[in-house]
């Protein structure tokens, strides 16, 4: 068995959950807590290894010759496109 030691507050919240008979113990509490929390970390490493799939595909791209340069003029060209967008949007939404 573990013995662990909570802030006041997160000893409030503990209790608060218990009280409102969502669980019955603190240990359920701080068992389901350490659960979504491995769950989430889990779930955020899936999504940066896709991430990383995803950049390394673009880097694979550029090096074998495809994809377009960055140059000022397609970067304004990019920036224009996205400001008339937001017009476009607003007089929507409008």
């Amino acid at each position: 068995m573990m013995e662990i030691k909570v802030s006041y507050d997160i000893e409030q919240i503990i209790a608060e959950k218990v009280n409102s008979g969502e669980f019955e113990t603190p240990e359920q509490v701080v068992e389901r807590a350490v659960r979504l929390l491995h769950e989430r970390d889990r779930e955020m490493k899936k999504e940066l290894e896709a991430l990383l799939r995803e950049i390394q595909k673009g880097v694979d791209d550029i090096e074998s010759g495809h994809g377009i340069e960055l140059t000022d003029e397609v970067f304004e060209e990019i920036v224009q496109e996205a400001r008339a967008e937001l017009v476009a949007e607003n007089r929507e939404s409008a």
